[in-house]
């Protein structure tokens, strides 16, 4: 298959060594037939994430350079403002989304999980720029009844659902 020909020539490009290292890794990710042909095709990937580059994970594209030699553009990480203390980045912690400035008494918090459902990272970026997640179906109540809605901050920047 064109998977498996991209990797036997994978074995054989020495450079950038990182980038075949991360490709060769059983923990790096695995490129998908569709990815292997927009190389081909296009001259790169879309979005591949968890390339380890230098013993760091990192997401990235990869492309092919005028020598038709693969190279890794990474993408660079988005900073969160907070949307409530409008000075702190909201990070990724232990259990929950939070701000850089907790310390001066901003205590946004966007739990993993929320009624019942895990928080995606799209989902959460939406909440976090936008103000908004997308609708999400099948949000359970504290009385049990499953909901579709929005979930938004309120005035106190504590989550909501809106129908």
């Amino acid at each position: 298959t064109l998977k498996a020909q991209l990797q036997a020539y994978l074995q054989r490009v020495t450079q950038p060594f990182e980038l075949v290292a991360s490709l060769a890794n059983p923990d790096a990710p695995t490129e998908t037939d569709v990815q292997v042909k927009q190389l081909l095709t296009k001259g790169k990937t879309p979005v591949i994430k968890g390339f380890v580059l230098e013993g760091n994970k990192v997401d990235g594209i990869v492309a092919l350079d005028d020598d038709f030699q693969m190279i890794l553009q990474q993408s660079e990480k988005k900073e969160w403002t907070c949307p409530a203390c409008k000075q702190g980045i909201i990070i990724q912690g232990k259990s929950a989304y939070g701000c850089t400035n907790y310390k001066n008494n901003c205590r946004l918090r966007i739990p993993f999980e929320f009624m019942g459902k895990t928080l995606t990272l799209n989902q959460v970026e939406s909440l976090v720029l936008g103000g908004e997640t997308p609708n999400i179906k099948g949000l359970v109540t504290p009385a049990g009844e499953k909901i579709n809605g929005r979930i938004v901050f309120d005035e106190q920047f504590n989550l909501i659902v809106k129908e």
